[in-house]
C-alpha cells in the first residue's frame, strides 16, 4: 500500500468556519507500508518511545490495555535517544528482531 499524498496540505473548511488542515505534508518518494497482521494474538509488540514529555506514559498504557484485551506474547519498550532524529540503525535492528508489531507514539 503507498500513502496517497493528494491529501497532503488539503485544507478542508467546515461550515462553522473551522478549517482542518492535513498536516502530512508531500513525500519526496511513495512510502510503502509494511503489511498488516491478520491478528495480534500471540505475537511480541514493540513500543518504540521518541523521548518526548508523555511518549513513555500513553505507550505503557497502551501496551496495558492491548495485552489484556489482544493475549498478547509480550509487550517491549524502546527508547530514541533524541525526538529530533531518527531512530538509530542499532536500535531499528533490534526491535525488528525482537517484535512481530510495533507502535510509537508523539506525547506531547
Amino acid at each position: 500500500m503507498l500513502r496517497d499524498d493528494r491529501m497532503a496540505g488539503r485544507k478542508l473548511r467546515l461550515a462553522d468556519g473551522l478549517e482542518i488542515i492535513d498536516p502530512q505534508g508531500a513525500m519526496l518518494k511513495p512510502t510503502v507500508l509494511a503489511p498488516q497482521p491478520r491478528s495480534l494474538v500471540g505475537s511480541r509488540l514493540g513500543l518504540l518511545d521518541n523521548s518526548k514529555w508523555n511518549a513513555a506514559l500513553l505507550l505503557k498504557t497502551i501496551g496495558e490495555e492491548m495485552g489484556q484485551s489482544v493475549s498478547l506474547a509480550e509487550t517491549r519498550m524502546y527508547r530514541k535517544e533524541n525526538w529530533g532524529q531518527l531512530a538509530g540503525t542499532a536500535l531499528l535492528d533490534q526491535i525488528v528482531g525482537e517484535s512481530d508489531a510495533v507502535i510509537t507514539a508523539s506525547g506531547d
